[in-house]
């Protein structure tokens, strides 16, 4: 489980958390290889990225030879 770092209060009786994630060094060199490939992007690009890069695959894809 995650545990919290900080909590702070926010104006109108909202709370912000922030969470200890680790960090993920993603590079674009690697999201085009697996794209090329015909690797999976989950995980390394948001869904709603993804979405859009799959509406649009044969653009990508000739673009990215």
């Amino acid at each position: 489980t995650r545990h919290h770092k900080e909590v702070v209060a926010l104006n109108g009786g909202g709370t912000c958390i922030y969470l200890q994630t680790p960090r993920l060094d993603i590079s674009s060199t690697v999201i085009r290889q697996k794209w090329k490939g015909g690797k999976s992007l989950a995980g390394l690009v948001p869904p709603a990225e993804l979405s859009v890069m799959l509406s649009h695959k044969d653009t990508i894809s000739s673009c990215w030879r």
